[in-house]
């Protein structure tokens, strides 16, 4: 088979091409200037962004069912049927990337800055929220994260791991420093900072924005634990914070361009650099819940097959050349967090609040933020008697509800975390139709190698972790749940 799949190193290496104004850093680190200060900053949300956007998202795309592997090709065999062990490098590469690159420059700028650059609390503060969702990506993925021991570099070899549990309370830790800061002062630093640079490519300098992402990512974590936490997500909910909205936009990077090394990191490897552009089809799974209410969405997702239709193939199978390709774009962003899904943990959270009324609201808002990133409008859909309308009922055919439109809102854009969201919640439901009526999905788990009746959980620990790390976690096979799982 030929294996073109990139590792996190050359994605990085290419993508980075794109950027060198930005990101030359080979500067002396203990005479940082503001010049040096504002080319570090974009590294680290340049890195945060390429595994993520690749390699991340395309595990999730797979594993949610919206794309399958073109019949004509092997390259994406192994997440298909899910044959594959730790020694793939497939599985190493966010861990390694965000190890290497991301946590380095986020915590180098970081460090720098208190330092002694003058007026560079913005630039902490954007620092610890990137910080905080990559490890939120690692603790997701993995589960148990290496913290406290695992950025010693050669000083200590044999790192210690954090427990499941307390990866997971050092992460709700981090964000609730990062909430407790003034969203005021830090905008009047960052109008000093960011101002006439391009540094920050997420939010130019909004504070409020990140501040919103903060919240938003917050949210999530909690939401793993809704028992435990209940007057946390509430206070949350009430937090003058808030959360992504039209407002704020999504937190994504999207300064990618249509030139070889510069473009968004899926399509550069798959699409640019593979040699084959025929490899993503679409799943049934998505094409035919799409087809069933005449989402229009579909055509900004998918190409029509040779027959001007929107097919797919059978999930977990090899899909003919004759269905729908899937549309990816040089330019599409890599999304951290969006304002769809912003809405849709809150009408989550309020569901399980037994607030139908602000459940309803914000599950409206997320599906009309979701056809609004493809310049479409939701509206009719959520109205009464709509496609989409939110039907009052159990806490669970809400929430059922809820997830399903956050599965199709993150197709060719966040993927990753509608796997999330499965190994959540359990939606969408697995081998039935869902109980919602009027809802018609099928997850079928069949044609893999995992036990029947089974899906992939978790990503595995690089093989080095085991072969030179006496500390190393027991191995945990692909489809064994962490303990947030449903």
């Amino acid at each position: 088979m030929k294996n073109l799949l990139f590792s996190a190193v050359i994605i990085i290496s290419l993508v980075l091409a794109g950027c060198q104004d930005f990101l030359d850093i080979n500067q002396n680190p203990n005479n940082l200037n503001e010049v040096s200060i504002n080319t570090i900053l974009p590294s680290g949300l340049l890195y945060s962004a390429v595994v993520l956007g690749h390699t991340t998202q395309l595990a999730g795309s797979f594993w949610v069912q919206h794309y399958n592997q073109n019949a004509s090709g092997m390259q994406y065999d192994f997440l298909r049927t899910m044959n594959f062990d730790y020694s793939h490098t497939f599985m190493s590469a966010q861990w390694l990337s965000t190890y290497r690159q991301t946590l380095p420059a986020l915590r180098d700028l970081k460090a720098h800055v208190k330092d002694g650059f003058m007026n560079g609390e913005a630039y902490v503060a954007v620092s610890e929220i990137m910080e905080a969702f990559n490890w939120h990506i690692l603790n997701s993925l993995y589960d148990r994260i290496c913290y406290a021991e695992g950025q010693q570099g050669l000083a200590n070899l044999n790192p210690r791991f954090e427990t499941s549990r307390e990866s997971y309370n050092l992460i709700i830790s981090m964000y609730e420093e990062i909430l407790k800061y003034d969203i005021g002062e830090l905008q009047t630093f960052a109008d000093r900072t960011f101002a006439g640079n391009r540094s920050d490519m997420i939010f130019d300098g909004n504070m409020t924005s990140w501040m919103k992402f903060a919240n938003t990512v917050y949210l999530k974590m909690l939401m793993r634990d809704f028992a435990s936490n209940r007057s946390k997500i509430e206070d949350a909910l009430d937090s003058e914070i808030g959360f992504l909205d039209a407002i704020s936009g999504d937190a994504k990077f999207a300064r990618f361009e249509n030139l070889p090394n510069k473009s968004n990191p899926l399509f550069e490897a798959d699409r640019r650099q593979m040699g084959n552009v025929q490899n993503l089809r679409a799943c049934n799974s998505i094409v035919i819940f799409l087809n069933t209410y005449d989402d229009p969405r579909r055509a900004a997702l998918f190409e029509p097959d040779v027959n001007g239709a929107f097919t797919g193939g059978a999930a977990n199978a090899r899909a003919a050349v004759t269905t729908s390709r899937a549309r990816l774009d040089a330019l599409d962003p890599v999304y951290f967090a969006s304002a769809a899904e912003a809405y849709f943990l809150k009408a989550e959270a309020y569901a399980r609040l037994d607030d139908f009324a602000a459940a309803k609201e914000n599950y409206d808002a997320g599906v009309k933020a979701a056809f609004n990133r493809w310049n479409l409008d939701g509206t009719s859909f959520v109205a009464a008697a709509g496609a989409y309308e939110f039907q009052n009922g159990s806490e669970e055919e809400m929430i059922e509800q809820i997830i399903i439109q956050k599965w199709v809102a993150s197709v060719r854009c966040q993927a990753w975390d509608a796997w999330f969201d499965l190994n959540r919640t359990g939606f969408p439901k697995r081998g039935a139709p869902l109980s919602v009526p009027n809802r018609i999905l099928i997850l079928d788990w069949s044609g893999t190698v995992l036990e029947t009746g089974t899906y992939p959980r978790r990503f595995l620990y690089p093989q080095h972790t085991y072969d030179f790390n006496t500390n190393a976690p027991e191995f945990a096979p692909l489809n064994e749940k962490m303990w947030w799982h449903e």
